[in-house]
């Protein structure tokens, strides 16, 4: 898949810190986003996801590994001299590390990509967050998980059996996905990677409180597939916390210009 641009990126982060603050809930998933938007649009607070995990890959008795750091961070679009949008992601591999940051900031998007930093017009206003949290239509995605309650309020778990099931779901989302072009090419290579790869497990559990915040939550991933004649397995787990108490991380953008 070709690389994304930096735009998409950006719009990818911010729809994933939307969709986390919120999706797990026992109404109806129409009632249920409805009220959580309308809670977001109205609270002041940073909205601070995290997911700290590993992947790892296995084959003929040999495996690598290694871990991935992300963190997504949204506040109010009217917010001046500080970023209204945070996105970081840091991983090592055989020795090589990459880090990545974004954030906008005053209608500029900065970009910091393994010391390569960049600039450009960025046009993240209150409308334009108003208008993709409107777009932000779960209700499908949300009617595949089920709901246990908790003492704390809730888990949310979604189970797949296949990546055929999962481009189906990727489908569901519909206008929900900020970038279509992003998600039909998502879409696509699931449903490439199902006629190769045998999904061994996929769940997704999620912890809301009762009064409907999201907590955190465990993303397990394990696949086999055949590379060339030999046996590969791939699996991954990763711990996602999310959080409204944490201050909005800032970036040093005395050296950048655009």
């Amino acid at each position: 898949m070709r690389k994304m641009k930096k735009s998409r990126i950006l719009w990818l982060a911010v729809w994933l810190c939307l969709a986390l603050s919120g999706c797990a809930k026992t109404e109806s998933a129409s009632e249920i986003m409805a009220k959580v938007q309308a809670k977001q649009m109205q609270s002041e607070a940073v909205q601070s996801v995290t997911m700290k995990g590993q992947m790892k890959m296995a084959a003929q008795g040999v495996s690598l590994e290694f871990p991935m750091d992300l963190v997504i961070q949204t506040q109010p679009a009217e917010k001046q001299g500080e970023p209204v949008v945070y996105f970081s992601f840091s991983t090592s591999f055989m020795g090589q590390s990459m880090e990545m940051k974004y954030c906008v900031q005053d209608q500029v998007m900065y970009s910091e990509v393994n010391g390569e930093r960049s600039s450009q017009p960025y046009a993240y206003t209150p409308e334009t967050a108003q208008e993709l949290q409107q777009n932000v239509n779960l209700e499908k995605m949300v009617n595949a998980f089920s709901v246990n309650k908790t003492g704390t309020g809730y888990e949310l778990v979604y189970e797949a059996q296949s990546f055929a099931e999962l481009a189906d779901l990727l489908g569901a989302l519909g206008d929900a996905e900020p970038d279509l072009e992003a998600l039909q090419e998502l879409k696509q290579q699931f449903e490439m990677i199902d006629q190769t790869v045998t999904l061994n497990e996929w769940k997704m559990s999620f912890q809301v409180s009762k009064d409907y915040q999201m907590n955190g939550g465990l993303i397990v991933v394990d696949a086999t597939g055949d590379v060339e004649g030999t046996e590969m397995n791939f699996s991954m787990e990763i711990n996602v916390s999310v959080r409204t108490d944490q201050p909005m991380t800032t970036m040093d953008l005395s050296d950048w210009s655009l």
